[in-house]
């Protein structure tokens, strides 16, 4: 199989089968600037699925928007507070990150556009920074994880 033809398998298996998620774009084609628009919210997606199943995410990830709507907000909220909004994601050290990591990113209102400089955040890791070169600057970075990976092996 040519590289054409996988890419065009696996676009095609996404399309028929892609779930609405909160934090995605309603239509396949994101529109222009559209994760710059929404960059705390796929921040805040991206933290919250580390480890976690999505369906247990979705509810939490509505309630922590509905008390943290934007960085300043979160920035400005108590540890103890942000702790309080993610009981039942397990793994509370990713809360602090997000935390701190809203308190660098706060003033500029939008995650480095750097890769290097998104690396140096808390929490934030090298799927997740390459995930937010892609989605949030649309800027083409490879990012391998689990899900990936088993495509990949399970196809060749």
């Amino acid at each position: 199989m040519t590289h054409s033809e996988f890419k065009k398998v696996v676009w095609g298996y996404y399309k028929e089968n892609r779930r609405e998620l909160p934090w995605r774009p309603k239509s396949f084609i994101a529109p222009k600037n559209w994760g710059q628009k929404y960059s705390y919210e796929i921040v805040v997606s991206e933290i919250m699925l580390q480890q976690t199943q999505v369906d247990r995410v979705i509810p939490l990830y509505q309630n922590f928007l509905s008390l943290f709507p934007n960085w300043k907000k979160l920035a400005e909220a108590s540890l103890v507070d942000v702790l309080k909004a993610w009981k039942g994601l397990g793994y509370n050290r990713r809360a602090q990150f997000l935390h701190e990591c809203a308190k660098k990113v706060d003033g500029v209102g939008l995650p480095p556009d750097r890769y290097k400089d998104l690396l140096a955040l808390p929490g934030i890791g090298t799927y997740t920074a390459g995930m937010l070169m892609n989605t949030v600057w649309n800027v083409p970075h490879s990012i391998i994880e689990t899900n990936i990976r088993t495509v990949y092996l399970h196809h060749f």
